[in-house]
């Protein structure tokens, strides 16, 4: 058998020629199991049953069952509520949105109150780990970051003051890939599922 060098690839530094291309390279990339329950269910409308399995999606299958209750309490028992508060707050600017939407809803942990956030207004990205971790890494030239080393209040300021400003950079481009694209690229840069480039 001969090996064909046209069936061979290898990863190189080369840097991408725009936002689109990182974003497009990234978001090619990503895997999340159990994407479905997202897709069916963020667009609405809204029921009971449909944000449990946003829920589902966001927290994983292993540890849902076991934070369903305070989900039921925190999130779902107030779905009447958060959907109008953001109706009310829907003409002012978004940080404004966010703050004010983040500060009714204190229980549950930051990750979770932003995603609450996005399940009523997709416009607000999701935040986590990984997001963190890429945006930190593109902005400080490198240098890694982790956001579970702050508390929740902290990591709402985060999310506020640094990364709905840094996710506007990429206006014009659909917020679900550029969620994608960050998710992974942080994510590689946490596990080194891609190999490592030499500079």
């Amino acid at each position: 058998m001969t090996i064909r060098m046209s069936q061979l690839f290898v990863y190189t530094q080369s840097p991408p020629t725009s936002l689109r291309h990182f974003v497009k390279f990234w978001a090619e990339r990503y895997f999340y199991g159990d994407e479905d329950l997202y897709t069916q269910n963020i667009n609405g409308p809204h029921t009971a049953e449909g944000l449990a399995d946003l829920f589902k999606w966001k927290i994983g299958n292993k540890l849902f069952s076991s934070s369903l209750a305070l989900v039921k309490r925190s999130f779902i028992d107030r779905s009447a509520e958060a959907e109008e508060l953001v109706r009310k707050l829907a003409a002012s600017e978004s940080r404004e949105i966010a703050r004010r939407f983040l500060d009714d809803f204190k229980v549950g942990g930051a990750i979770w109150r932003i995603f609450w956030l996005h399940c009523w207004d997709t416009r607000f990205p999701i935040y986590d780990q990984h997001v963190h971790r890429a945006m930190m890494f593109i902005k400080n030239k490198g240098q890694l970051e982790e956001l579970g080393k702050f508390k929740n209040e902290k990591k709402i300021q985060l999310y506020i003051e640094c990364y709905l400003p840094f996710f506007k950079e990429f206006e014009g481009m659909d917020g679900r890939e550029i969620d994608k694209a960050l998710w992974q690229f942080g994510k590689s840069l946490k596990d080194q599922s891609l190999p490592r480039l030499r500079s």
